[in-house]
């Protein structure tokens, strides 16, 4: 019986000290943060020796993927662990463990599921030297991603692979559906499967289809624009941008292409999940970049060739940033040229600030998330640095790069105060020139509101709205006057 008395009280007193041990102890282990530095070294270094080859099997995609994704959420563990060493975990704490210990468990588990990942990629990394290479990239990281697509790697194979496929024998044509929300990068993943080397020598050329405005004379101009039969595969890029899908008009355009008699391979562009039943092949669904993801992306491009670690006052800015802006590759574009540009805490306090005004204040006036309204096209707020007066943002719309002279008035003079705008209150604002294919310059039409409210005036915003209708109106009216097809050679620059 003492015996057993001892045995129970030993396994006691031993149980307390461990857990006096583990409360106290410090949250982060100054020696696994050291080691899982050393292993982003490496992993960096293996992605962008993949990044550097050419890269087809899909096995090693996902290999590549499953790397990349250890190596984000590494990336994101170690900026958090940097955050609370600096103060500012308070400022995220909806976002971190609640307690040091937790804190620790987690920075253990990255630190080992890197090292795993890690030392099971020796086979991968074999492979990888057999690879042909590809042209360097820019000097810069930063600069490497700005002018590239991000993230979609896997998905542009899977697309191209798609588009050098032959032609099925039981059908005339082959149909891949790519499905996502707004700005998820569907049009961007079609243009970079296109510019790659191995497809422009495949296709004969590339037809454009506006999938809402179909008409009759779009299905005879196609079937003029067609090659005879032997003449080489035709690409038709059709986009729809509304949530429903004439069916009626897509069995016309079948039609045509079938009476071709030609090979034909179809991709389908839409948000809605009804063109999953157009295509012959399984469709391809986009989804919004993970949090540890997104948040390397905006990381790199907000603080550019400068390291994050010469200015810890600005991370947890950054993070707070990230929570507000939903992962939007739009947003990521606009918000870190502004803060790259400016690498002062007073700066970025104050994107942050206007950022965390705009969130309430579009829900109390639109009931809506302002990334909720730029997605569905309704008018919505701009905010600036001061607190001034507002813009009311009453249509957006985008414009091949070289297709008009740019406005002079871009984000920066309104967030800052110093738009001057012309009569009425009108201006045009341009927000973002994409470096990336197919180079679309991203464009406002905004009014002044003359007083700061907390809603527009009613009037004003119905005039925005029918103003936005009558456009939409005006387009669909020219586009079908003048046909929605658009014809481009595989070997330009974007579609």
């Amino acid at each position: 019986m003492d015996a057993l008395l001892s045995a129970v009280a030993s396994d006691l007193v031993g149980r307390f000290i461990s857990f006096l041990v583990a409360r106290f102890q410090p949250p982060d282990d100054p020696d696994d943060a050291a080691r899982l530095r050393r292993l982003l070294l490496r992993a960096g270094a293996v992605v962008e020796e993949a990044d550097a080859r050419l890269v087809t099997a899909q096995g090693m995609l996902l290999q590549l993927q499953s790397l990349r994704c250890a190596m984000y959420r590494g990336y994101y563990v170690l900026d958090t662990l940097d955050i609370h060493a600096a103060g500012g975990g308070a400022a995220t704490a909806k976002r971190q463990p609640p307690s040091g210990r937790r804190r620790l468990q987690t920075l253990q588990l990255v630190v080992e599921s890197l090292e795993t990942t890690l030392r099971n990629a020796k086979e991968f990394l074999d492979l990888l030297t057999r690879c042909p290479a590809v042209p360097s990239r820019p000097y810069g990281t930063y600069l490497f991603m700005e002018r590239c697509m991000f993230g979609r790697r896997a998905e542009k194979e899977l697309v191209v692979s798609f588009l050098l496929e032959p032609c099925s024998s039981s059908v005339s044509m082959d149909v891949l559906p790519i499905i996502g929300a707004y700005d998820v990068g569907k049009r961007t993943l079609v243009h970079h499967a296109c510019a790659d080397d191995r497809v422009r020598g495949h296709l004969s050329q590339v037809l454009q289809l506006d999938g809402d405005a179909l008409t009759v004379d779009d299905h005879q101009q196609l079937a003029g624009h067609l090659p005879p039969p032997g003449g080489g595969t035709t690409l038709i890029v059709v986009e729809y941008k509304s949530e429903s899908v004439d069916v009626a008009a897509w069995r016309r355009l079948c039609a045509s292409v079938r009476r071709a008699t030609v090979d034909a391979k179809v991709i389908v562009v839409g948000r809605t999940e009804q063109i999953a039943r157009l295509g012959t092949a399984p469709p391809l669904r986009l989804r919004s970049l993970r949090r540890e993801e997104y948040w390397y992306f905006f990381r790199v491009l907000a603080f550019g060739s400068a390291d994050p670690a010469d200015h810890p006052a600005l991370l947890p800015l950054a993070r707070r940033m990230v929570a507000k802006v939903r992962r939007s590759f739009m947003a990521a574009n606009v918000f870190t040229r502004l803060l790259r540009a400016n690498l002062s805490a007073p700066f970025w306090l104050g994107v942050l600030q206007l950022l965390s005004r705009s969130v309430p204040h579009h829900a109390a006036a639109f009931g809506a998330h302002p990334w909720e309204l730029i997605a569905q096209c309704r008018p919505y707020y701009i905010h600036n640095y001061s607190g001034g007066p507002l813009f009311l943002c009453y249509e957006q719309y985008k414009s091949p790069a070289a297709a008009a002279p740019r406005p002079e008035c871009c984000m920066q003079n309104i967030m800052d105060g110093s738009m001057k705008p012309g009569p009425g209150g009108e201006v045009q604002v341009l927000i973002w020139q994409s470096p990336v294919p197919p180079h679309y310059d991203y464009l406002l039409k905004c009014r002044l509101l003359e007083e700061k409210t907390q809603t527009p005036p009613q009037p004003m915003l119905e005039q925005g709205t029918k103003q936005l209708k009558r456009k939409r109106r005006s387009r669909t009216q020219h586009t079908s006057s003048s046909s929605s097809l658009s014809l481009s050679s595989p070997s330009d620059e974007g579609l």
